[in-house]
């Protein structure tokens, strides 16, 4: 269910994304303050072939990703 609430859209200038089942969340992030683009998997993850693509970006407070998405499809393509 978390997977399925679950939504990014790419678009020309922005990254869309929207999560939450109870409590909605929607982040946009223009493309050019994108500063970084982390991948990761666990075990349990490799076993599902899932990945987590994690977006940082330039004057973000704090440590850690603005926004992490999990299962994305062909995510190994958007580190490459």
């Amino acid at each position: 269910k978390i997977l399925a609430a679950m939504s990014a859209q790419l678009l020309t200038q922005k990254l869309v994304v929207k999560r939450g089942i109870l409590f909605k969340e929607e982040k946009s992030i223009p493309l050019e303050k994108i500063t970084d683009v982390g991948l990761s998997q666990g075990p349990l993850m490799r076993l599902f072939g899932l990945y987590r693509l994690s977006f940082e970006t330039a004057g973000q407070s704090g440590h850690g990703a603005l926004v992490s998405l999990l299962g994305v499809v062909n995510s190994l393509a958007f580190t490459t």
